[in-house]
């Protein structure tokens, strides 16, 4: 296996080449939005809704004890906990495996963490509408997290979120982007992209291009047997949503998931843009 890997290894880096350079010109990594509706809306309710969301995930996945939370009931399970926060908050599609995938992320984090924290505070610092997709208003939002420790020791995260509603409660979440002094969004499309960076990997698992894999992981992703098996659940989904969590951004590096049909989480992913390109996959299940 060793041997043919390296015997491969500069055609891999060719593939991943050749993908930066199809992706890189033609396609924007960015979306504009549309102007912002009139007569003006108003963008706080859907912005406490998204409080809502993130306190009731950090209370149900990170925080100890049964009153943590006032949604999902104590002992739930992440897929329990989305059909519960749907019922309350009437969530759309994406926002659902956004909230499929945070959960996902919160597990992993207790998992890891040597403590367990003792309280979280989610507050919104500002909410702006700054335009409109598919004839719906969007807004971004920024919240401070603050996670309370055993002993009182405190941590503060700020994160920007844009969110998109209608009539039918929340619609989308999205990562804020800029491009110069406009907000835009990650429009999933090329090497660039976090989301389009992760479509692209999902793409070279369904055609089975392990070489390529290896050299875009950065030589992480080098077992073709885990390779398979992703390709096999994520095949077998159908429809599917690639998102970013922009509460976990750190500088360069972006955590997005792959969230299958009956928010199924089939992959998490660690993305570094730029010259040195890199998408990690970790397995979930």
């Amino acid at each position: 296996m060793g041997l043919r890997r390296s015997s491969m290894a500069r055609v891999a880096v060719v593939v991943v080449a050749g993908l930066a350079a199809l992706t890189g010109c033609a396609n924007s990594p960015t979306a504009a939005l549309g102007p912002e509706p009139t007569p003006a809306v108003d963008p706080d309710g859907p912005a406490a809704d998204l409080q809502t969301l993130l306190t009731e995930l950090y209370g149900a996945f990170l925080v100890s004890g049964d009153d943590a939370t006032t949604i999902i009931p104590a002992g739930a399970t992440p897929t329990v906990a989305v059909a519960e926060l749907d019922q309350a908050l009437a969530l759309g599609d994406q926002v659902e495996a956004f909230a499929a995938a945070t959960g996902a992320e919160l597990v992993r984090l207790a998992t890891q963490s040597p403590t367990t924290p003792t309280g979280v505070s989610v507050e919104i610092t500002d909410a702006t509408v700054v335009g409109e997709e598919d004839s719906r208003p969007v807004a971004a939002v920024g919240l401070v997290t603050t996670i309370t420790q055993r002993g009182g020791a405190t941590r503060e995260a700020e994160a920007e979120f844009l969110i998109g509603w209608g009539d039918d409660g929340l619609t989308a979440v999205w990562a804020v982007e800029r491009a110069g002094t406009d907000i835009v969004r990650d429009s999933g499309i090329g090497l660039n992209s976090p989301t389009g960076a992760v479509d692209r990997f999902l793409r070279l698992a369904l055609n089975e291009e392990w070489e390529a894999l290896e050299q875009l992981s950065g030589g992480v992703n080098a077992s073709d047997t885990e390779l398979a098996v992703f390709a096999s659940v994520a095949r077998a989904t159908g429809r599917y949503y690639v998102l970013e969590l922009p509460q976990e951004r750190a500088g360069s590096t972006h955590v997005v998931y792959l969230v299958g049909e009956s928010n199924q989480v089939i992959g998490r992913f660690e993305v570094v843009l730029g010259r040195d390109l890199r998408v990690v996959y970790f397995p979930t299940t």
